[in-house]
């Protein structure tokens, strides 16, 4: 017997088994998530109460708003749990209890949620691959779903989305369809500073049919932005094209008709001789999700942060020249310069400027109104003589017959000519033994101790890679027919196979309440075209958003092509934005409702 088919047929029984295994595998699986609410906040707070006394809260991401998912599998023992996870709706992320913890709950409570005794639902197909293509893998950064990056940046959550950059989505209110358009073919790298066909066309949340559509622009520049004066932009002509993006693979097919006619309106002489056009195109990348984590104050760690800033301020405020003053209304100005015994030295300083106020001469007033104009000339405890300055006639008085204002300049008055005085702790005001206790407290200030941050998740970064195709050619129309004339494209090269490929990285983040993301792009190729983009958005306010991309083009970035059909034909290389390269930057506005 030939041993290549007994190897074909041992390979395609070991398939068969395969499948069966695998399709049995499937049915001993039932899926379901917890549909009455009272029982889902009922669980999940017993878990949250358990985790908090155990002290393991700070590894949790689960939340009493969370649905409950469960996994069985039917085996000879009967049902076996193999997933129980929360779903949180408005983000999408499938989150993990910690079994261990779960098994330290109540029996009952993981009975009542097995036996399925209340109102339950279906588990869809795509939350069902979500649920279970989370890896065992460990990872650095914790897997989560793909749907707020996915929302973010394929999709949107608006009814009707419009950016100044030629993008817009409309979208019914109860309709899972949306009319869709863009510019240029960003993921492939051909960004909308260098390629202006648009795409209209048809989407929803996973895939979306289009045409592109020549926008008749030739040049090389960013929306209000940066132009290349001598930028060789991409030609575009009719075409059609799809993409689709799921949680762990996506894509794009394009392809633009070549024999299409073209006109030379608008066109330089440069241009028509070189016109370059991305024909087909294609995509293919796969994609993983994560969370990204940062560190949160506990109510622990707000109010030592709260106590860290009295203390800074009460520092500062004791180390400058300040008034302190008694319960007994007594007042000296001057500066701390020890706490020690239970009591404060300060050193005390003149008031030069009541002083030669009292000096001079000021108006008196008493408690019956009565006032004269009088300079001070002794002034006790108890009593004040003053100099009638009307008559140079002496006046004493008792200071409590005087007014409440004269009483305070009184007091500032009093010196008793020592430099450093003491005062007894117990009897400064309450206002400053505060301010004592204060600043003889001493916080550690060791980072990330112990109960003074939780670690929460607050963005989504979602990875891509993948391997791009597009198969430029090169071809030219005669500049001198009418800008009207309708003219077939005379072909010389064309760019395709192993060499029309490229490498496709990028990283999407989008935070959890949906007012930032960001993404950064890389597209290299193996014809020697290399791109670099960096975008970041962010909601300034209601349904406006403002936003800013950067696209970077490296010095000889360029593609080489036959510049003509003929084999002596010199060569010809497309510089997208002049053999220099050129960094495009733009400023763009958004609104979404």
């Amino acid at each position: 017997m030939n041993l290549n088919i007994l190897n074909n047929r041992h390979l395609y029984l070991l398939r068969v088994v395969l499948l069966i295994g695998f399709l049995f595998a499937q049915e001993n699986l039932i899926s379901w998530e917890v549909g009455d609410p009272t029982l889902n906040r009922k669980f999940i707070e017993t878990y949250l109460n358990k985790i908090i006394a155990n002290d393991k809260f700070d590894d949790n991401s689960i939340q009493a708003s969370d649905v409950i998912m469960l996994q069985m599998e039917n085996t000879e023992k009967g049902l076996v749990l193999k997933r129980l996870r929360a779903k949180n709706y408005d983000s999408g992320e499938f989150r993990r209890f910690m079994m261990d913890q779960v098994k330290l709950m109540d029996p009952k409570l993981m009975d009542e949620l097995i036996k399925r005794k209340y109102k339950w639902g279906e588990v869809s197909k795509r939350e069902l691959s979500e649920l279970e293509s989370y890896s065992t893998v460990d990872n650095i950064l914790q897997e989560r779903s793909f749907k707020r990056a996915r929302d973010a940046f394929w999709w949107s959550t608006s009814q009707l989305e419009i950016a100044t950059t030629g993008s817009a989505f409309i979208r019914g209110r109860s309709s899972s369809q949306a009319f869709r358009m863009e510019m240029g073919l960003q993921d492939l790298g051909l960004h909308r500073q260098i390629f202006k066909n648009l795409l209209l066309g048809i989407s929803n949340d996973i895939s979306s049919a289009y045409v592109l559509i020549p926008s008749g622009s030739r040049s090389v520049s960013s929306v209000g932005g940066k132009t290349v004066p001598d930028g060789h932009a991409l030609s575009g002509t009719y075409g059609v094209g799809f993409k689709f993006d799921t949680h762990s693979i996506g894509g794009q097919v394009n392809y633009m008709d070549a024999s299409n006619t073209f006109k030379n309106k608008g066109m330089l002489e440069k241009q028509a001789a070189h016109i370059v056009l991305p024909t087909a195109s294609g995509l293919i990348y796969w994609s993983n999700t994560f969370g990204l984590n940062r560190n949160i104050p506990t109510s622990m760690g707000k109010e030592m942060s709260t106590r860290k800033t009295e203390i800074r301020k009460a520092k500062k405020e004791v180390d400058k020249k300040r008034i302190w003053k008694t319960k007994n209304n007594e007042s000296y100005e001057g500066s701390l310069i020890s706490t020690e015994n239970n009591k404060i030295a300060i050193i005390v300083e003149r008031n030069d400027k009541a002083h030669k106020q009292a000096e001079k001469g000021r108006l008196w007033t008493t408690k019956d109104d009565k006032s004269i104009r009088a300079s001070v000339v002794t002034v006790n405890k108890k009593e004040v003589t003053l100099l009638r300055q009307s008559d140079d006639k002496r006046i004493t008085t008792k200071i409590s017959n005087l007014s409440e204002y004269d009483q305070e300049f009184i007091e500032s008055l009093i010196w008793d000519g020592e430099t450093e005085k003491i005062i007894d702790f117990d009897d400064l005001s309450s206002e400053d033994k505060r301010l004592i206790r204060l600043i003889k407290q001493e916080i550690s200030e060791t980072k990330n101790s112990k109960g003074m941050k939780v670690s929460k998740p607050f963005a989504s970064l979602r990875l891509k890679v993948g391997l791009s195709l597009v198969e430029f050619i090169h071809g030219s129309i005669d500049h001198n027919q009418n800008a009207s004339d309708k003219q077939n494209l005379d072909i010389s090269d064309r760019i395709n196979n192993v060499d029309a490929l490229g490498v496709f990285i990028k990283a999407e983040v989008v935070t959890d309440n949906k007012k930032s993301k960001g993404y950064f792009q890389i597209n290299t190729s193996v014809p020697g075209l290399t791109s670099l983009a960096l975008g970041i958005e962010h909601n300034v306010w209601g349904m406006f958003n403002i936003g800013s991309n950067f696209v970077y083009i490296p010095k000889s970035s360029g593609i080489e092509f036959q510049a003509r059909q003929s084999s002596k034909s010199k060569a010809w290389t497309w510089y997208p934005a002049t053999e220099d390269g050129a960094f495009l930057p733009e400023l763009y506005f958004s609104i979404h409702f």
